[in-house]
């Protein structure tokens, strides 16, 4: 079979603590367990138009032809083996990874960046979890009945920049579920923050794949202010989880007017940046008639 690059859902589900079950059940019975926890996640594939690319041991990988089957899937996989009759799956659980991406599709095997991330997925995701990015988030949001929440930032191997994970939500009982106050929503309104400059009619999006967005009179910034009042290299915003921070490096600081009218004076320190408001570098806002960035952060 010849090589095609495709768009696919990746899917790694294994079973836990599979050594265990070996020194508790026995060879034979551990082998018919897992073998029967495999074969009910290959089921929960197929249901959902998956197909089984290969078991490793205690492991399946599956590829979907969407992120939303890849999730719903999963989704069913947990329920299946955190249900089933005591004698079948006694003391089983397993940890989903998942992730959409271009992959390279050989022999019937997938390869590429979206393979190692559904992996590193996996790896994070402990027993009962399902674990995937914020991209692959947002390619389902409005699917009904799924839950997600956001779980930070982590480093994965190959990836120059943080990625942002979440956890699939999949238990109908959430009230014994540890929340943090705001974050455990529908998917379908579940948003990440976006933070738009916008600056002598030119519209900026902050990028999430930015280490950092740089401002000054400085031509190698991002935006670069050209008066005499900014700093070369006057201030940097960052993007750290779910929040932006406006960082001052400046000679003459920051000047901030928020929503409410009020303003805020930034000077070798750093501040959260939300909501809609107006940044001068360098001066106040009332005395700055040309070079006001207008930014605008919301989900």
């Amino acid at each position: 079979m010849a090589r095609e690059q495709m768009d696919l859902a990746i899917l790694f589900a294994d079973v836990c603590k599979s050594t265990q079950l070996f020194e508790t059940l026995g060879d034979a019975r551990a082998r018919e367990v897992i073998a029967a926890t495999l074969s009910t996640l290959a089921g929960a594939a197929t249901e959902h138009g998956g197909t089984i690319v290969k078991t490793i041991g205690d492991e399946i990988m599956c590829t979907f032809p969407t992120a939303e089957r890849a999730v719903q899937s999963a989704c069913t996989m947990q329920t299946l083996v955190s249900q089933p009759a005591a004698d079948t799956y006694p003391n089983v659980s397993i940890r989903i990874g998942l992730q959409f991406g271009s992959v390279l599709s050989e022999h019937g095997d997938v390869f590429g960046d979206a393979v190692n991330v559904a992996a590193r997925m996996a790896g994070l995701a402990k027993g009962g979890q399902i674990i995937t990015t914020k991209d692959t988030v947002e390619r389902i949001l409005g699917s009904e009945g799924v839950l997600a929440r956001s779980l930070g930032q982590v480093t994965v191997r190959g990836k120059q920049e943080m990625v942002e994970i979440c956890d699939v939500i999949w238990q109908t009982d959430i009230s014994r579920l540890t929340v943090t106050p705001g974050t455990h929503l529908p998917l379908e309104r579940l948003r990440f923050a976006r933070l738009t400059l916008t600056f002598c009619d030119r519209e900026i999006r902050v990028e999430d794949d930015r280490g950092s967005f740089s401002l000054g009179r400085g031509e190698h910034n991002d935006l670069v202010v050209d008066e005499a009042v900014v700093s070369r290299n006057h201030a940097t915003i960052e993007r750290r989880t779910d929040k932006f921070f406006l960082i001052d490096h400046s000679t003459n600081g920051t000047f901030l007017r928020l929503d409410d009218e009020s303003e805020v004076f930034v000077h070798r320190e750093e501040i959260h940046v939300h909501g809609q408001g107006v940044i001068s570098l360098g001066q106040k806002v009332a005395s700055n008639r040309s070079s006001l960035i207008r930014y605008d952060c919301r989900r």
